[in-house]
């Protein structure tokens, strides 16, 4: 009893963290006007980046890519939340909302051949028994999507790897065979059945709650200030030298092909 009420005030905890994050007319009200373009949009998912929320709570952003499972829950009932504190009439049009991330995962950005065990969520640690519970479950459109790793990046000599995703709902048929794809979301094990029981061995999926489609060709993407500072800079007489003055290292982005600075 003890662990459930221990789970639940966590619970509640991580809700209003994240009702706080999207309440944020004190700070830009970029989450309060993006809520409210995915209600003009009658849309029912809001696409979060992840450096936002380390930005205003870094404790949080950690559980969130640590236990992504619960820390989602939590978000998708704090932003019905705000939704409905924003357009009661349209919270009630949804039975639930949903959170898609992007932005920076650091190693936990990975391709099919590096998702490995160690990004596995949380086993139950009490051993509850695996049941469905017919009058409580909850019918929704959903779609599993193989994706291969890209050929060009597959080691020489080796097979593309692949992995299953799961889809579901709004992200339903966003996808046809062939596309690149970067898909967001939690890597799960779930269970085998033969003759309606449980095998004992659980295979690998991945519950998608954000999905983007990729270009072959990764053009950049600057802004008018960017491209003003890289003029500025391309006007330095000796990019050595300038690196010299500056303890830091230096990065460049560039187009096209890339030639030594002259020394002259």
């Amino acid at each position: 009893m003890s662990t459930n009420v221990g789970d639940d005030q966590a619970m509640r905890e991580a809700q209003r963290d994240y009702l706080d994050f999207l309440d944020d007319d004190q700070d830009q009200g970029v989450y309060q006007s993006k809520v409210r373009e995915m209600i003009s949009d009658n849309k029912g998912r809001l696409v979060v980046n992840i450096n936002d929320l380390r930005r205003r709570n870094e404790a949080r952003a950690a559980q969130l890519m640590s236990n992504a499972f619960e820390e989602l829950l939590a978000f998708q009932r704090a932003l019905k939340d705000f939704v409905a504190s924003v357009d009661a009439t349209y919270a009630k049009q949804y039975e639930e909302f949903f959170v898609a991330l992007e932005g920076s995962f650091g190693t936990k950005h990975v391709t099919p051949r590096t998702l490995t065990a160690r990004l596995l969520g949380s086993m139950d640690e009490e051993n509850n028994p695996l049941e469905t519970e017919f009058g409580l479950s909850v019918y929704k459109d959903h779609q599993t999507i193989t994706v291969q790793e890209m050929p060009e990046k597959a080691p020489a000599g080796q097979l593309p790897r692949s992995v299953d995703i799961i889809l579901d709902n709004d992200l339903v048929d966003l996808v046809k065979p062939g596309d690149r794809v970067q898909a967001i979301g939690t890597y799960r094990c779930l269970p085998g059945k033969k003759g309606g029981f449980t095998s004992g061995t659980f295979r690998t999926i991945m519950i998608a709650c954000h999905v983007k489609p990729m270009s072959k060709e990764v053009s950049p993407n600057f802004s008018g200030d960017d491209v003003a500072k890289i003029r500025n800079f391309s006007r330095t007489r000796s990019l050595v030298s300038c690196g010299r003055r500056d303890d830091r290292p230096l990065v460049f982005i560039f187009s096209g092909s890339l030639t030594p600075p002259s020394c002259s």
